[in-house]
Formats: C-alpha cells, sequence, structure tokens
C-alpha cells in the first residue's frame, strides 16, 4: 500500500528547477553555434538531454554528456577537410589520446558559467574542423583588413593608404606631411609575426593593432583589438589625428628616468628626479613622506601634482609605474594631472623643493 506525501512536505524530495542543472546540453550547444557563427545551428535531441552540431561540414558533431559525467564533442568520423593535427584548447582531453571519436575538457564542472564554457567549446570546434569566420560586408561579401579599415576611416574623415613591404602590409592612417605623424594599423596573430592588412581578417584568431608614429619616428602603440572590434581601434585613431595628433612620447631630455625608481627612492632622488621633468616641461611634481624628523623624511609616500597657487591634484599612476621601471612608457605628460585632492592638502613640514611631510616629529 503506497501513501501518499503530504502536501507542502515534498521539497525534501526534489530539486527546484534550474537550481542543480543550470542549463541543459541543448541551450548549451546552441549558446555555442552562436559564437561559432551563422554557418553552424544545433538540432536539439532526446528531450534536450543530446544536441548536434551542423556547420559547413558533411560531418556533424554531437554534443553529450558520458556515462563519467564529462561534457563531451563526439564525431562518427573526421572531415576531409579537417586539420590532420589540430591544436586543441587547453585543458581538452582526446579519447584514447587521439580526437579521432571525440573530445571533452576535463576541468569542465557543471556549476561553471554556460557562457564561458561555451566559448571553450566553440574553440575546441574551431580546433577539429579548422573553421573561421571571415570578416564581410552588410552583403555578406569577403572583405579584406584594408577594405574595411578604410571605409570606417573614410567615414570618419580620415585618410589611409597601404603600404606593400615584401610579404608585410599595414595602413598608413591621417599622415601629416608638415611633422610626417601618422598613425599605424594593421592585422596581426597572436601565433606569428605576420603583419599584413590586405587580407580578409579571421574573426577567431586574428587581432587589430594600432600605433601612433610622431614627429621624430617614435612608434607607440594605441591600442589592440580582436577582429571584430575594428571600431575601436578606428575611434582611437580618429581622436588622436583630430585632436591634433599630439605628441605622446616622453620628451628626450627625461626618457633615461625610466626605472630610476625601481630600487626605492630618497627625498634626494625625488629632488632631482622631479625638478628633471618639471624642467622638461612636466608638472612640478610633490613626494608627500609619512612623517620628517631629525633624519629627514620617512614612511609611506604618494606623488601629487602641485599649482603655482599651492593646491595639489592627483597625477596619472602611469607616472610612478614608469620611474619604476613597470612600463616602458607612460601616458603622454599633458594627461598627467587629475582632479584635486581629495583628502588633507595641509603638509606641516616641507624642504621648500619637491618633497613634504604630513606630521612632523620632535624629541
Amino acid at each position: 500500500m503506497s501513501t501518499a506525501i503530504p502536501a507542502g512536505e515534498s521539497d525534501g524530495h526534489r530539486t527546484a528547477p534550474g537550481a542543480e542543472h543550470p542549463f541543459t546540453v541543448s541551450a548549451f550547444a546552441s549558446a555555442v553555434t552562436e559564437l561559432l557563427g551563422d554557418d553552424w545551428t544545433a538540432e536539439s535531441r532526446h528531450w534536450g538531454t543530446v544536441a548536434t552540431l551542423e556547420g559547413p561540414y558533411p560531418e556533424r558533431i554531437t554534443v553529450k554528456v558520458d556515462y563519467q559525467g564529462d561534457l563531451c564533442l563526439e564525431f562518427d568520423r573526421r572531415g576531409d577537410d579537417w586539420p590532420q593535427d589540430p591544436v586543441l584548447p587547453a585543458g581538452f582531453v582526446s579519447y584514447d589520446g587521439e580526437p579521432s571519436d571525440g573530445i571533452f575538457l576535463n576541468a569542465a564542472w557543471l556549476s561553471d558559467n554556460r557562457d564561458f564554457l561555451a566559448e571553450q567549446y566553440a574553440a575546441a570546434v574551431r580546433a577539429l574542423t579548422g573553421y573561421h569566420r571571415p570578416l564581410t560586408d552588410e552583403s555578406g561579401k569577403e572583405v579584406t583588413g584594408a577594405q574595411a579599415a578604410a571605409r570606417a576611416l573614410a567615414a570618419r574623415g580620415v585618410s589611409a593608404r597601404t603600404i606593400v613591404d615584401a610579404y608585410q602590409s599595414w595602413l598608413v592612417v591621417g599622415h601629416d606631411k608638415a611633422t610626417g605623424a601618422h598613425a599605424l594599423l594593421h592585422l596581426y596573430r597572436a601565433d606569428g609575426d605576420e603583419t599584413d592588412v590586405n587580407r580578409v581578417p579571421d574573426l577567431d584568431d586574428d587581432n587589430w593593432y594600432a600605433a601612433t608614429v610622431g614627429a621624430d619616428g617614435t612608434e607607440l602603440m594605441l591600442t589592440m583589438q580582436p577582429a571584430g572590434e575594428l571600431e575601436a581601434c578606428v575611434e582611437a585613431i580618429a581622436t588622436w589625428v583630430t585632436a591634433g595628433r599630439p605628441d605622446r612620447n616622453v620628451p628626450a631630455e627625461i626618457r633615461d628616468l625610466y626605472g630610476r625608481f625601481a630600487d626605492g627612492y630618497t627625498p634626494e632622488a625625488i629632488r632631482t628626479v622631479f625638478d628633471r621633468i618639471h624642467r622638461a616641461g612636466g608638472p612640478f611634481l610633490v613626494c608627500v613622506w609619512e612623517y620628517a624628523d631629525e633624519h629627514g623624511f620617512g614612511g609611506d609616500s604618494q606623488f601629487y601634482a602641485e599649482s603655482d597657487d599651492g593646491d595639489h591634484f592627483e597625477i596619472e599612476p602611469d607616472v610612478h609605474l614608469w620611474l619604476s621601471g613597470q612600463m616602458e612608457l607612460p601616458a603622454p605628460m599633458s594627461t598627467w594631472v587629475h582632479g584635486p585632492v581629495t583628502g588633507s592638502t595641509d603638509f606641516p613640514f616641507s624642504d621648500d623643493f619637491h618633497n613634504y611631510a604630513r606630521t612632523e616629529r620632535t624629541g
């Protein structure tokens, strides 16, 4: 004879929907195909516990959870056009040591974020099949990096021309005939040194590199973006060009200060270095120490900028990183000074140069 479970007492016998199983295999497979692009679809099977990935190949890939609880990608046979020795993303394990039948991510857990796992498995599908998404225009036609970039730059009123040298190619953007200052834009791949802008960008493997070249020929990186983020590079370049191509370099007379504080600094070093920066056209920098006593300045310290009126301002963190050797080039000197210091700026002791102390110890 069976006994009915009284109403309201069944909570301990079943899990609330979604609490233990945050996503189904079929929904996960759909998330993977969204990352792969329009060439791919996911077909749900067996109550959503299995799904099939269909792409631009006769072969299909099955997404399933095996008897050991691993989230797997399986296939009956390898495609003729698939790479013979695919380099799988880190963490993926092949059946029997070779990806002849299937693979799975060894570190995957049910509690992992679905979107994170989808990115990992989409990368695995690309590695297995050799599939990559080309850059296309509005009509779906493949376009080269040079064509796409020149069109986007022209829309912002910025000129660009392609330079080809042997097997390398890049765009010279917004060239100033008077000073020679200009920007550079090209594609590159993380797994090589190829510099090219005349090929069709691979949205999965390619990246954009944008840089500025000053009047003295110094090249400084402006930004690096994935191939699908061309607009971010165009925006950065157009902003620099329309601002008059400002010099982003550190003045030549103080470039040797890079790493000067790598092993720490003394009040004497502060006076010397900050004086040189000010003489080179930079802001009047000060170092505010924790205290001053009969032995000099000591304790923790902070860098600020000081105006002619004696007001103090926060400065760009790049300055300290550059002087301590953690950053090869800081932000442009014109951007070093930020807003006013919000805390107390009543510094009772100073050496009348570039050092202050928050307290003065006597006795």
